[in-house]
C-alpha cells in the first residue's frame, strides 16, 4: 500500500521578497511513490534540495507545483502521523529526557499514568534507562539523538522523516545508532524516509534509494537494495553490498563533478 505519493512536485523560492517569474527552481517535476513500512533513503549533492523535499513531505512547506498525498489524502499542513527527526536533535534544553519524550503525549492529552508507561517503554527501547532525569547538556550526541528518536516514536507516528539524523555523530556512534534504528524499525513497522550524504549508511539501512541530481533536482536514480535482512555490520564486506555502494558512489560523484 502506498503511504506517500509525490505527483509532479516542483519547488521554487522567492528571492528578496520579489515574486517574479524567474524564481530559482529547487525541485523539478519529482514523482515518487513510497510503500507503507518501507525504509527509503534519499541521496544527492549538497544543496540539491533533499531537505526541501523532506519538508514538503512533512507539510512544513508547500510545493510550487504538483501534489503530495499521505494515505491517499492531500498534505496541506504538518501532522503528528509524520514526525521529523533532525540532525541537531531538537530537544528542549529546559526539559529532562523524560520531559522531552513526554512532551508530545501531554499535547495529545494522554492521562498521566498512561503517559509515564509510554515514556518508560520508549526510554527502554532506545537504551536510555538510568538517564531519564538528565538534561540535554548532560548527554552525549548519541544519547541526545536516542532521546529525539524516542520523543518522535512516543506519539506513535505512521512515518518517520529523518534529516541527516546521524550526521553530527562520530563514526562509531553513528554505526551503533544505525543498528538501533533498524531494530526499532523492525518492531514499530514505521515508514521511514531518511535524508543522508552517507552512501554506506543509505545502502546499509534501506530497502530503496533515491538519488537526486544537482539543483534543480530531479530523480537521477531509483533503485531497490536487495540485500537480506536482518543486516549486520559484516554485510559491508559482501560483494553485493560493495557493488551497490560503488554504483551509487560513482553516480553521485559524477553528478557532483558535472556541476564544477
Amino acid at each position: 500500500m502506498e503511504k506517500i505519493e509525490l505527483i509532479n512536485i516542483s519547488k521554487s523560492f522567492v528571492q528578496n521578497g520579489n515574486n517574479c517569474k524567474n524564481e530559482p527552481l529547487i525541485l523539478n517535476d519529482i514523482s515518487l511513490k513510497i510503500n507503507s513500512g518501507s525504509f527509503v533513503s534519499i541521496l544527492g549533492p549538497s544543496g540539491c534540495g533533499k531537505s526541501t523535499l523532506l519538508n514538503i513531505i512533512a507539510g512544513f512547506i508547500s510545493p510550487s507545483k504538483g501534489e503530495i498525498k499521505f494515505n491517499g489524502f492531500p498534505v496541506t499542513a504538518p501532522n503528528p502521523n509524520r514526525v521529523v527527526i533532525f540532525q541537531d536533535y531538537g530537544l528542549f534544553d529546559w526539559k529532562t529526557v523524560q520531559g522531552n519524550i513526554e512532551f508530545g503525549l501531554i499535547a495529545k492529552n494522554i492521562p498521566k499514568t498512561e503517559r509515564k508507561e509510554i515514556t518508560q517503554y520508549y526510554i527502554d527501547l532506545v537504551h536510555l534507562k538510568g538517564s531519564e532525569n538528565k538534561y540535554p547538556h548532560e548527554l552525549s550526541g548519541g544519547m541526545k539523538q536516542r532521546a529525539a528518536i524516542a520523543r518522535a516514536l512516543a506519539i506513535e507516528p505512521e512515518c518517520l522523516l529523518m534529516d541527516e539524523p546521524f550526521g553530527a555523530l562520530d563514526s562509531q556512534t553513528r554505526n551503533i545508532l544505525q543498528d538501533e534504528i533498524l531494530d526499532i524499525w523492525k518492531k514499530t513497522k514505521n515508514t521511514i524516509v531518511s535524508i543522508t550524504h552517507n552512501v554506506d549508511e543509505a545502502v546499509y539501512l534501506s530497502d530503496r534509494i533515491i538519488v537526486l541530481s544537482n539543483s534543480p533536482a530531479k530523480i537521477l536514480i531509483d533503485t531497490n537494495v536487495n540485500l537480506p535482512r536482518p543486516r549486520f555490520p559484516e554485510i559491508r564486506l559482501q560483494k553485493d553490498f560493495i557493488e551497490i555502494y560503488n554504483y551509487l558512489w560513482q553516480s553521485l560523484r559524477n553528478e557532483v563533478m558535472s556541476n564544477k
